[in-house]
């Protein structure tokens, strides 16, 4: 555990639980803001701050990678004002998310959605942008299973929301009507790097499985191809022969990869993994995500004009620490 515990606060009141139904956005944020908290790091690139939100009464909190990577000393300000030290359990670079501990002090977990949201759904982002703590913004769900190219990374399945998002946000919580759960902000599309009414949000099922992982073994394993692709486009699928432009284009095959074993070739284009359309490289690594480590997996693929299928098992995605 993390050390820097300070005095437990006392006399505060239970969070105020939202009406199953529903709730104002008032009362949502009421509920969820005893379970967010501001995170500040210090590291070789300077200092910068955060948001996280509680994972467990037991001392973890959630937060993205990009708020902690590289940090050398990182606090947690909770919605008492407490500061308290906290130790970094583990980071995912993959999915753009870490776990911290701190020592225990009365820790409020939101409850988590059991279902993912749909476009309209009503979306509460609760953080601290710019350092400014427990900011409740609004919105809606704008799509779902959004792909993102971040640095050196695509994060896949992504919430939209047109909730304002601002640095600082990264990390905090997306929440339903009802108060629970469904994402933890990552980022925004923006030309200025401040809101402009698209933001993202890692999905509240991902968080859970990541988070776990993270907490019982300090990594996350992932299935891993060994493919390059890129998209195709209509003059590139005219000179293979196809039809159309959809799937993923083979570019390069990793030597001693599950692709190589599978025999795949460059010039192959993927348009099914499994019973998961492949209609682009992003389709594709959102179906790798789908399976885990030493998982058996049919591909269906597109060979000198013929469609064939091959059968493979997955190996693990190297380490990236």
């Amino acid at each position: 555990p993390a050390a820097g515990q300070q005095a437990p606060a006392t006399g505060d009141p239970a969070p105020t639980r939202v009406r199953q139904g529903g709730g104002s956005v008032a009362e949502v944020a009421e509920s969820v803001l005893p379970s967010v908290a501001r995170v500040d790091v210090n590291g070789s690139a300077g200092s910068g701050s955060g948001s996280a939100v509680v994972y467990s009464e037991d001392g973890y909190l959630i937060t993205n990678n990009h708020v902690v990577e590289g940090s050398t000393n990182v606090t947690v300000t909770l919605p008492d004002t407490q500061v308290v030290d906290a130790e970094v359990v583990g980071t995912d670079a993959t999915s753009d998310l870490a776990v911290l501990e701190i020592t225990p002090t009365r820790l409020t977990p939101p409850q988590f959605a059991a279902q993912q949201p749909r476009p309209g759904d009503t979306a509460i982002a609760i953080g601290s942008p710019f350092g400014l703590d427990s900011t409740v913004t609004s919105g809606i769900v704008s799509a779902t299973e959004r792909d993102v190219n971040a640095p050196g990374v695509t994060l896949v399945g992504l919430l939209q929301t047109d909730a304002a998002i601002n640095p600082g946000n990264s990390g905090g919580a997306l929440v339903n009507d009802r108060g629970e759960l469904i994402g933890i902000n990552t980022a925004i599309l923006s030309q200025t790097g401040q809101s402009g009414g698209i933001g993202f949000a890692i999905p509240v099922s991902t968080v859970r499985d990541v988070a776990d992982q993270l907490i019982n073994q300090g990594e996350v394993r992932y299935a891993y191809l060994g493919v390059s692709t890129q998209d195709l486009n209509q003059g590139v699928a005219s000179q293979l022969g196809l039809d159309s432009a959809e799937g993923a284009l083979v570019a390069e095959v990793e030597p001693g990869s599950a692709a190589d074993d599978a025999g795949l070739q460059p010039g192959d284009v993927i348009i099914a993994l499994g019973d998961q359309e492949v209609t682009s490289s992003g389709d594709l690594v959102s179906a790798v995500r789908s399976f885990s480590p030493d998982d058996r997996g049919t591909l269906t693929l597109i060979r000198d004009g013929e469609e064939q299928e091959v059968e493979f098992a997955f190996g693990t995605l190297p380490s990236q620490g």
